[in-house]
């Protein structure tokens, strides 16, 4: 029961960060487009600003990846080391 709940939780924030960052890919899209068909030089800023907030959501899912990559290297890994760890 707490595994199943456990489970959910994890795959709903894993969906609320991906639906995060496909809005933020399709917010720079439409702002790239804006800053090349017109003038307006606080779509620059916006731009910028939104770019930044990107990064830094596609750097934690990054992140996120790694440590379950390492975790799951460490649980098939040799069994030796983990006693001794």
């Amino acid at each position: 029961m707490i595994r199943g709940s456990a489970l959910s939780l994890i795959v709903g924030h894993k969906r609320k960060r991906q639906a995060k960052i496909n809005r933020l890919e399709r917010e720079v899209w439409e702002l790239e487009q804006e800053l090349t068909v017109g003038n307006d030089p606080e779509a620059g800023h916006k731009l910028n600003l939104k770019l930044k907030e990107y990064r830094e959501e596609s750097t934690e899912a990054a992140k996120n990846s790694y440590r379950i990559t390492q975790y799951k290297i460490y649980e098939v890994g040799d069994k030796v080391n983990k006693l001794l760890a």
